[in-house]
């Protein structure tokens, strides 16, 4: 049967908290009956997880609940005899969920044009979208200051023309390497050449020159450029090149940490100029947002089951246990379900969340969000009491029950199970240790 981790659900504080119950801290997932809309509103929802391509992905979960109402009515109108209660039925669910998307679509689509209409309000001139024309080449460019113009540049790439001849530079050895050679690229995928000044460059280091971490050898991969082209590359390990130098070095490190920052925060601006990138970012937000009302639901059978105290599977038997029937009950009735079930195969990952992992996974985050509601009760009422007794299980090991009795900010006495484990210890100092642990 089911692990023993379900024994501390409690079905009294499962009543009381039916509504809602936050699974996790990190998980963000709240729970609620299956027969209300899903995804449910969260009021600890954070705005800085809101993003434009999540408003895409919803409004996309949006459109497939809009053609279930298609399909839904073409069975109407083709059904020789009707049926009115299941229409009603599937047509509430939908439209019910749809109703709910759509509010939390606004509100995050609300929060969004507030922080857009804040950021061009307080925007200084230099980050307007035309600042002033600049040179994709290094050598012309000048200063990479604004927020717009590192997103142009961005967009455009590291300058790297490919030439059929590069100039010589008459300075060095013709029997050394005297000329720029385009290998370098496929090696070092951020280095810049300019035909201007005939010297390679550093693509992040010139959008992101000033801050902490910036060294002054660092500005000549900058300002002046690099065209020693006999020691860019590295001659053993005792005697590294130019190249190898700078791309491991504390500076470069710095600017790439700064450009990895901006690419996050900045609007995306890859995916804005590039239509396949969107189109697989809005897919993935769209299944993200999918999932998580998958994961919704299946806590929610994950609760119901604890509280009535029933075993979600049997031995040796994963699909005939009570988890998955009532996951293929909800298949047969619910839209989401049933297209997790059937999209299972085709998915890029293999992951269902319906296997015994993840059962297990759903007990014990339960359990845990109990267990803190019920210290968060015990902090209020400041006195309790603890009682404490070990019993022999069906497989003849010691259990230790631990129980708490306080009175609740209502003024009712209550009696709450924190935690049943093995017994480790029979003797009066090893219980009183276990207990003080728990």
């Amino acid at each position: 049967m089911v692990a023993n981790h379900s024994e501390s659900l409690l079905e009294d504080e499962f009543a009381q908290n039916d509504q809602n119950i936050h699974v996790a801290p990190n998980s963000e997932i709240l729970v609620t009956c299956v027969s209300q809309s899903v995804p449910v509103e969260t009021d600890d929802f954070k705005e800085d997880e809101v993003n434009w391509l999540s408003c895409a992905g919803k409004l996309e979960n949006i459109v497939a609940d809009l053609s279930e109402c298609g399909i839904i009515l073409s069975k109407l109108k083709s059904k020789s005899i009707p049926n009115p209660i299941i229409f009603l039925l599937e047509s509430i669910q939908i439209i019910s969920r749809i109703k709910s998307n759509s509010k939390e679509f606004l509100k995050n689509a609300n929060i969004l044009s507030e922080q857009f209409s804040k950021a061009s309000e307080t925007s200084k001139p230099v980050n307007n979208i035309i600042d002033n024309i600049i040179n994709h080449d290094p050598g012309s460019r000048g200063s990479v200051s604004s927020t717009s113009l590192r997103q142009y540049l961005i967009a455009l790439g590291p300058h790297q023309p490919k030439l059929t001849k590069y100039p010589i530079n008459t300075a060095i050895n013709n029997i050394k390497q005297h000329s720029f050679n385009p290998k370098w690229y496929n090696e070092y995928p951020l280095l810049e050449y300019s035909i201007v000044t005939d010297s390679v460059y550093c693509f992040v280091c010139s959008l992101f020159s000033n801050g902490p971490g910036r060294t002054n050898e660092n500005s000549a991969w900058v300002k002046h450029g690099v065209r020693q082209w006999h020691k860019m590359k590295s001659c053993g390990v005792k005697k590294l090149g130019k190249l190898q130098q700078h791309f491991n070095c504390i500076s470069h490190k710095a600017a790439l940490d700064d450009y990895y920052q901006f690419m996050t925060t900045e609007n995306h601006i890859d995916i804005i100029l590039n239509k396949s990138n969107r189109k697989e970012a809005i897919k993935l937000e769209q299944e993200k947002d999918f999932n998580k009302q998958i994961i919704i639901i299946l806590f929610d059978i994950a609760r119901t089951l604890s509280r009535q105290g029933l075993g979600f599977r049997g031995d040796g038997d994963e699909n005939g246990g009570n988890f998955m029937q009532l996951v293929k009950l909800l298949s047969r009735h619910n839209p989401l379900m049933k297209r997790w079930i059937e999209e299972s195969s085709s998915r890029s990952y293999k992951a269902t969340y319906l296997g015994p992992t993840s059962q297990n996974e759903f007990i014990e985050l339960l359990a845990k969000e109990t267990r803190n509601i019920i210290a968060k009760e015990i902090k209020e009422a400041n006195i309790y009491s603890v009682s404490a007794d070990t019993t022999p299980d069906i497989s003849h090991q010691d259990r230790l029950a631990v129980c708490v009795r306080y009175v609740n900010s209502q003024g009712k006495a209550v009696e709450r199970l924190l935690e049943m484990e093995k017994g480790t210890d029979k003797t009066d100092l090893g219980t009183a240790s276990q207990i003080i642990n728990i």
